[in-house]
């Protein structure tokens, strides 16, 4: 997955298991 939508999804949902 590409490394912008890890940040998005990471900012935005607040969930870290993707890496």
């Amino acid at each position: 997955m590409p490394t912008g939508v890890v940040k998005w999804f990471n900012d935005s949902k607040g969930f870290g298991f993707i890496t």
